[in-house]
């Protein structure tokens, strides 16, 4: 099957340890990582990781940064027929995790690459050959890129293609603009994806609404699982125990996750249940941790043999 996917991109730079921040104070962290990111990155990486093509239609920076997130890309096998270059800086996300695996993180995000999405440039696109459309929310922390995903968005309506969008609301609540156009994106995707916490935010009224016009809610929350809210039912899961390290990039790879396996089976609750196994799963290491099909699997096994 083939997904294409519209997000942002970033380096994210990970530092674990046991921190208690003092003037002047020069400190050792167990571990730093740098990894290419970002909520579109990490969801094209992980779902391709599952097997299906991928294109990623979102522009690179001109710096060092990108050409880091472009050979990631190319690990992942991840298309790139779709991709601009621009004169624009990638993004810098600097992640404190803590050794609960709990994270501040600080977002360098003004005026950056991935707000730069080329609009004509889905004329390109042979739709007819695609399963679905996915956007995440994190790409909408401008103006610009506010307008652009409007305009992307009124395009794709046209096109009776699955849309799934992650509201990502955590990124940009406070940032003018983000929640009005969030909600413009709703009103105009089929699958939403949110954490607990966000779908808490979203007017209650509006969310029926949409619930009452056959679309429905997918809900990370954490260590204590998920839950999908359709017209005719709701499906929840308990979370799995594991030892957390790092959770950046959980909600990615349960989005991915949950996608791959709802396109190939059109199963509410295997599709949960598979999702909220690999988000669990991509907790165990630090980084952004895309784990394999095989990967997943056999932690489920692991699993169903410990119940």
């Amino acid at each position: 099957m083939q997904i294409l996917v519209i997000g942002d991109n970033c380096v994210d730079i990970t530092i674990k340890g046991n921190f208690q921040f003092e003037r002047d104070k020069n400190i050792v962290p167990e571990d730093i990582k740098v990894t290419p990111a970002g909520t579109g990155v990490n969801f094209s990486c992980a779902l391709s990781n599952l097997g299906y093509e991928v294109f990623y239609f979102t522009p690179l920076g001109n710096d060092t940064f990108s050409s880091i997130i472009e050979k990631h890309l190319d690990f992942f096998k991840v298309r790139k027929d779709f991709i601009d270059r621009v004169n624009k800086k990638t993004a810098l996300i600097v992640a404190i995790v803590n050794e609960q695996g709990e994270r501040t993180t600080f977002a360098g995000i003004k005026d950056v690459s991935y707000e730069e999405i080329n609009v004509g440039k889905l004329k390109e696109i042979n739709f007819s050959s695609l399963s679905a459309v996915y956007i995440s929310g994190g790409i909408l922390t401008s103006k610009a890129s506010q307008k652009r995903l409007r305009e992307v968005v009124d395009f794709i309506s046209k096109k009776e293609i699955r849309v799934f969008f992650d509201t990502q609301i955590r990124i940009g609540e406070e940032i003018d603009g983000f929640i009005d156009a969030v909600y413009y994106l709703m009103e105009r995707s089929n699958v939403i994806f949110s954490n607990l916490r966000e779908f808490s935010l979203i007017k209650e009224e509006f969310k029926y609404k949409l619930i009452d016009e056959g679309k429905f809610f997918v809900i990370k929350m954490g260590e204590k699982g998920a839950m999908l809210i359709t017209q005719e039912e709701k499906i929840v899961f308990s979370g799995i125990p594991v030892k957390s390290v790092d959770t950046t990039g959980a909600g990615d790879v349960f989005n991915a996750s949950f996608v791959y396996k709802y396109l190939e089976s059109a199963n509410l609750k295997d599709s949960l249940e598979f999702a909220n196994l690999s988000g669990a799963l991509s907790t165990t290491k630090l980084g952004v941790y895309i784990p394999s099909k095989g990967e997943i699997y056999e932690f489920m096994k692991r699993k169903e043999e410990e119940c």
